[in-house]
């Protein structure tokens, strides 16, 4: 909450910081957000099976839990590759990332499927209404 200003919110900064705070009451997001600097290569990804990468400048220091609202692009890995570049922020990124898991009628990666059952059940409304307790629990705490 810090690193945006609250008294007057970006929305795409609240859509980020919730996006990435979400994961941290629901699963382990360690490899799912990656963070690089545009100079890296492709190694450093190569073991993730389905994440997010945020591109930053050389000049901004690489920090745990940064949400880096300003990032020079923003990727999707899936198997290790990069299959969509250039995106503006995080939260385009998730959005195509949860279309593209539709489409190529991919599994949502272990280490986030409480969090993406989240956006599918609760925020997008989808499929069934019937919620595991860990998320239903959350959804009660969001809507008192």
């Amino acid at each position: 909450m810090q690193q945006i200003n609250t008294a007057k919110p970006d929305v795409t900064a609240m859509r980020t910081l919730v996006l990435r705070g979400l994961p941290v009451m629901l699963d382990d997001a360690s490899t799912f957000y990656n963070t690089c600097f545009a100079s890296d290569t492709d190694e450093a990804w190569a073991q993730v099976p389905v994440g997010v990468l945020t591109v930053i400048d050389e000049h901004i220091p690489l920090l745990p839990n940064q949400l880096y609202l300003d990032p020079v692009s923003t990727a999707i890995i899936v198997e290790g590759g990069i299959v969509i570049d250039n995106l503006q922020n995080l939260p385009q990124a998730i959005c195509l990332l949860f279309g593209l898991s539709y489409a190529l009628n991919l599994d949502y990666p272990k280490n986030m499927k409480n969090t993406f059952n989240f956006f599918q059940k609760v925020m997008l409304g989808l499929g069934q209404n019937k919620l595991p307790p860990k998320l239903q629990s959350l959804k009660n705490l969001l809507l008192s």
